[in-house]
This record gives structure tokens, C-alpha cells and sequence, in this order.
């Protein structure tokens, strides 16, 4: 631990931890306040999931997730992906029993046919057009469709190099899911949700049908 963390990163009651780690010129504020607001959003989405109850928030979550799923494969002829993932349905270890997290892969053409992804390094390119406009990017045969999605700012997680392919992930963050369970309308408030997942995805897979062209501006 010494190796991470200054005896300003421990709270100052566990004297014999501070007393184990090395001593700074400074505290780091950055730190302290990211886990103040990492405190505040768990401390307020734990009193939201009590408010409707864990299995009420539970299935909210799985609506979310199986759509935004569902929305993954109707997109698998444009070359999104879906990595396999392991739900724990009857377990506490996920809420609602489903990953809240979907991973996505994206194809990419090899010469002799088979099926290949883009590439840690490539899926990096991407990330970056995702939270650009970058439709003046794009090649003359766009559509206007294609322009209009792709001039969107959309944010992800950042590129992962797991065993399967790396990936871009979307997910139910605390914030949104909170909008879910405190909704007056949940119906609306999920369609709502829906339609931006859906955007994003859609220019996902308008980065990876003209990919090269986006390499050629933004490598």
C-alpha cells in the first residue's frame, strides 16, 4: 500500500495505517474529492433503490440492459458485436440478476473473410470520433442520416483489451439510473433513455463502416 497511497489518503482515526505509510508534503485534493462524490452518488442511489424497493430496481435494471442488448444485435449486420457476458440471475453480486454493462465489439474486413475486431489501438480512434462531430469526416456517399448521427458528441467507456477482442462499453451509470427509479413516468423516462442508447450505437456503427476515413483525419 505504501507504494499507492500517502498517509494523507487514510483517515487520520486508523493512526496505526498512518502511521505505516509515508508521510507528503501535500494531501491530494483530487483524490478526496472524487471519493466524496463517489460517496454522495452511491449514498443517494442506495435511499433511490430503497424508495420503490430492490426488486422493483432490479427488474427496472433489466428492462434497461436486455433493450439495450437487443438493440446490440439488431445491429450485428453493421458489425457491432455484443461480447458474451455472465449474468447472475438469483444472486445479490448483480442487481437484478444481469451485467450492467454491455461491451461491444466491432467488426472489422480481413482479405481472406473470416471474422475479425478492431484492435485496442483502432478502438482508440473511434472512442475519440465518438465524442466529436466529426460528419465532415465522413466520405461523400454518406447519407444525410449518417451525417446528421454522426455530428452527435456520445461518451463511452474507454477502449478495454479483454481475452475476447477488446471492446467500448456502455452502461447504467448511478446518475441514470436514479432518473429510472425516481420517474414519475418510468415507461417514458425508459423510452426516453432508449432513444439516446440508440443514437450512440448507431454512431458506433457509422465509425466502424467508414473507419479508415476516420483513421486517415484522427490517428
Amino acid at each position: 500500500m505504501a507504494a499507492f497511497l500517502p498517509r494523507h489518503d487514510v483517515c487520520s482515526r486508523i493512526p496505526s495505517l498512518c502511521g505505516a505509510l509515508p508521510p507528503v508534503a501535500y494531501a491530494n485534493l483530487g483524490l478526496i474529492l472524487r471519493w466524496a462524490a463517489a460517496l454522495h452518488e452511491m449514498e443517494s442511489l442506495h435511499s433511490a433503490i430503497d424508495a420503490v424497493g430492490v426488486d422493483v430496481a432490479g427488474a427496472r435494471m433489466r428492462d434497461w440492459v436486455t433493450s439495450v442488448r437487443g438493440m446490440v444485435a439488431k445491429l450485428n449486420e453493421e458489425g457491432l458485436d455484443q461480447l458474451p457476458v455472465e449474468d447472475y440471475e438469483g444472486s445479490d453480486y448483480q442487481l437484478g440478476g444481469i451485467n450492467s454493462i454491455v461491451a461491444v465489439r466491432l467488426m472489422k474486413k480481413t482479405t481472406d473473410g473470416s471474422v475479425a475486431y478492431l484492435n485496442v489501438d483502432e478502438l482508440k480512434i473511434v472512442y475519440k470520433a465518438m465524442y466529436m462531430n466529426v460528419s465532415e469526416l465522413l466520405p461523400e456517399e454518406a447519407s444525410d442520416e449518417e451525417c446528421r448521427i454522426a455530428s452527435n458528441q456520445c461518451l463511452l467507456g474507454q477502449p478495454v483489451p479483454v481475452p475476447q477482442n477488446p471492446v467500448l462499453r456502455t452502461c447504467m451509470g448511478a446518475p441514470q439510473f436514479k432518473q429510472l427509479l425516481m420517474a414519475e413516468n418510468y415507461e417514458e423516462e425508459l423510452e426516453s433513455m432508449l432513444e439516446l442508447d440508440w443514437l450512440v450505437l448507431r454512431k458506433l456503427a457509422i465509425c466502424r463502416k467508414y473507419f479508415r476515413h476516420l483513421e486517415a483525419a484522427l490517428a
